[in-house]
């Protein structure tokens, strides 16, 4: 997925540099450590934070300057440090997320993880990465404490979530789980809790937060239900391209059959195959055999996943599509139209 934002990719790296520098300061300020250490952590940062799409920390600036029209320099440099924020935040979710499904590759290269200097010590830079978004909030909005108390508890809020999203992932995805609990309402709540809140409705209300603008109730429901569409979309294309997606377009070998994900071309295959069908899946499903992943992807094609996923996409899109039309911010709905078309027929 490729967003296009008034702010350049270019533009908003040059405050990640700014922002890593500022975590070095206080970092030295806190804790009495060898120059070897932060030449670690900087590292951490440069490979892990800022070599994605960018797209969580973009629409983070891209929704505030759609409800800010006269943004002024210093707005903009607190924008884009929470877009950060949530940059940060998806690293951290990333570097455990490889560990625990034993990618091999992210963004195009070797997982953290999977560096030999690394290994299992990954999962301490996970948390590291985790904590740093705390200290950049506390840097750009302590002055601010209405806004900063709502943002901390947006952040610990959305953590959470994913955190419980995650469980609900892992556990579905044992082994010896049974295929009959591959359901699409398990499905529907992994979604919600580990991709749609973090990757949307956090930028939207981070955005929102900042702009110190007051949205009613009804209207922030609105956002949130168009996030949690936006989510529903991003993870079905996400499934869809785990599997038939080319690693060289998408920059990731796919897992999700070897590692017996509660995936949506399973739940829709699932929900219509014969027993015979479900009892060859049963056999192959969750084996890291390249024979046997090749019989999923098989069985994937005789019943036409294919044709459902552009169908069921099509049907995705007519419901953002409709939900935008509800919201009564016309600079919002244009910001919105934009995702949604970033998101419509993406390859990566």
């Amino acid at each position: 997925m490729e967003f296009s934002s008034p702010l350049s990719s270019h533009e908003f790296l040059s405050h990640f540099q700014n922002l890593t520098k500022l975590l070095e300061q206080e970092t030295r300020k806190l804790l009495d450590i060898s120059a070897s250490t932060h030449d670690y952590l900087t590292e951490l940062y440069n490979y892990n934070v800022p070599h994605g799409k960018l797209i969580r920390g973009l629409m983070t600036v891209h929704c505030y300057q759609s409800l800010v029209n006269k943004a002024t320099k210093p707005d903009i440099e607190k924008a884009a440090a929470l877009g950060w924020c949530v940059e940060w935040l998806q690293a951290s979710y990333l570097v455990l997320d490889d560990i625990m499904d034993h990618s091999l590759t992210r963004r195009g290269r070797p997982c953290w993880y999977k560096l030999p200097k690394i290994g299992l010590a990954a999962v301490n830079d996970g948390l590291i990465l985790e904590g740093a978004p705390v200290r950049i909030l506390r840097h750009y909005f302590s002055d601010k404490p209405r806004l900063y108390l709502k943002l901390r508890h947006i952040f610990d809020e959305i953590s959470y979530k994913t955190q419980i999203g995650q469980l609900l992932d892992i556990t579905t995805s044992d082994r010896d789980f049974d295929i009959n609990n591959l359901s699409k309402e398990r499905y529907d709540q992994i979604v919600k809790l580990k991709t749609a809140y973090y990757t949307f409705y956090l930028p939207f209300y981070c955005a929102i937060v900042c702009s110190e603008i007051e949205l009613q109730a009804g209207e922030l429901e609105s956002v949130e239900s168009l996030a949690l569409l936006f989510g529903y979309y991003f993870q079905v294309q996400d499934d869809f391209l785990d599997c038939f997606g080319d690693p060289n377009v998408t920059g990731k070998i796919g897992t999700d059959i070897q590692d017996n994900k509660c995936s949506w071309l399973a739940v829709t295959f699932l929900e219509s195959a014969s027993e015979e069908e479900k009892t060859i899946f049963q056999n192959n499903y969750g084996r890291n055999e390249e024979a046997k992943i090749e019989v999923i992807k098989e069985l994937y094609q005789k019943n036409c996943l294919k044709e459902k996923f552009s169908e069921f996409e099509n049907t995705l899109f007519s419901q953002c599509t409709q939900t935008i039309a509800s919201i009564p911010y016309p600079n919002l709905r244009s910001f919105f139209d934009s995702i949604l078309s970033t998101l419509y027929k993406r390859q990566k």
